[in-house]
């Protein structure tokens, strides 16, 4: 849910760090632009996860009472999560966001870039092995899969542990129960 913010203020750092200096665009303005651009294919994003989640509604009996709390929370938390990144995000960098911009300079970001940049090199070095590695660990599951059958979820014998206590006197009438 935070992924929008967090790839908004990211191109927002990106077009500030690379903005001129001698510039005539306000810092506002590039915050305001930076925002634009990234903005509708985020609510677009968000909007489509939402909906992903809609033919869980049509569940019913044990799956739908399962798992129908699930999809109107995430429904909800998606929903309102694309609205405040078009909203209140860029409301908040403009009044947040202070200071000179280093881009990638700091020292946090060189150690990711560093440890990170070999691993890709070396998955592109032998990128054959890599897709290769990836269909036998597909293939590899194809046995689990095969062995769960067709039933969507086990029985999970509801009711078969009930306490309900009693007692020998009604409450609403003050009379023993015969």
């Amino acid at each position: 849910m935070v992924d929008a913010a967090i790839v908004m203020i990211d191109n927002l750092h990106k077009q500030l760090a690379s903005a001129e200096p001698g510039q005539r665009l306000t810092r506002q303005d590039i915050i305001i632009q930076a925002m634009q651009q990234v903005g509708p294919s985020i609510f677009f994003s968000l909007v489509i996860i939402t909906l992903a989640f809609v033919p869980v509604f049509a569940l019913e009996g044990t799956e739908g009472r399962l798992f129908s709390p699930l999809a109107y929370t995430k429904t909800y938390a998606m929903g309102f999560a694309a609205l405040l990144a078009i909203t209140l995000t860029p409301a908040l960098a403009v009044l947040l966001i202070r200071g000179k911009i280093r881009g990638q300079q700091s020292g946090l970001n060189k150690l990711l870039i560093r440890i990170y940049q070999p691993i890709v090199r070396l998955a592109l070095r032998f990128r054959f092995w890599v897709v290769c590695l990836a269909i036998l660990a597909l293939i590899v599951t194809i046995p689990v899969f095969l062995k769960l059958g067709n039933e969507f979820m086990p029985p999970l014998n509801e009711g078969s542990i009930l306490y309900m206590p009693t007692s020998a006197e009604n409450p609403g009438n003050g009379a023993l129960a015969k």
